[in-house]
């Protein structure tokens, strides 16, 4: 009898353990960043003066999301190791374990976080993705790695669950309704919205 009820109870503490753990890493991280962000605020003006590309090329996204994080984060964060541009500069080592999205400029910081800078079409925003656990798995949106943006309009923002009226902290591996790269985006939001807590609804098992 006590080994049943341990196996039933385990993975659920294991669980709880694993959200409070990743909870207090993305608050960590997001402090870093916002921390960053402000300071860059205060030595080149508001958000909405910031370049942010906006080239309609793809070849050209890494390079613009590079000038973004040396013009405006490098010196107010600290960095282990420069990762470069993903597809164009050879990722190895630590750097090649950290969860990277698309064409895009990665560092890790000194203390393991992994912070990914990723740029697009628009001249408005450069989205932000923080892997807090740095080197280990699982590498997903939503367990591990959380996506922020910094824009003209707000400034440093979580991407928001209603992103592009798709929900995607509710786009789950089980269930993605046809948006399955955008699976767990949502989710820096969802936890932030609830007072930085894993809340029984959220999809922590099938992300």
């Amino acid at each position: 009898m006590i080994g049943v009820v341990a196996a039933l109870t385990l993975p659920s503490v294991i669980a709880n353990y694993q959200k409070k753990q990743t909870v207090a890493q993305l608050k960590q991280a997001y402090s870093i960043l916002a921390n960053a962000v402000d300071h860059s605020i205060a030595k080149h003006g508001d958000p909405d003066s910031w370049n942010y590309g906006g080239s309609e090329n793809a070849a050209d996204w890494g390079n613009e999301a590079k000038n973004f994080y040396f013009t405006y984060l490098d010196e107010f964060v600290q960095v282990g190791h420069y990762c470069g541009i993903k597809h164009t500069e050879p990722r190895k080592g630590a750097c090649s374990k950290i969860f990277t999205h698309g064409d895009a400029y990665s560092v890790i910081l000194n203390n393991g976080i992994g912070l990914t800078i990723r740029a697009d079409p628009s001249d408005s925003q450069m989205e932000i993705q923080l892997d807090v656990n740095g080197v280990k798995g699982p590498n997903r949106a939503g367990r591990d790695a959380f996506i922020y943006r910094i824009n003209k309009q707000e400034g440093l923002i979580p991407v928001r669950d209603d992103l592009y009226g798709m929900k995607p902290c509710t786009r789950t591996l089980s269930n993605p309704n046809g948006f399955e790269n955008w699976i767990g985006w949502g989710c820096a939001y969802v936890i932030m919205q609830n007072g930085w807590e894993i809340k029984d609804d959220y999809p922590w098992g099938d992300l």
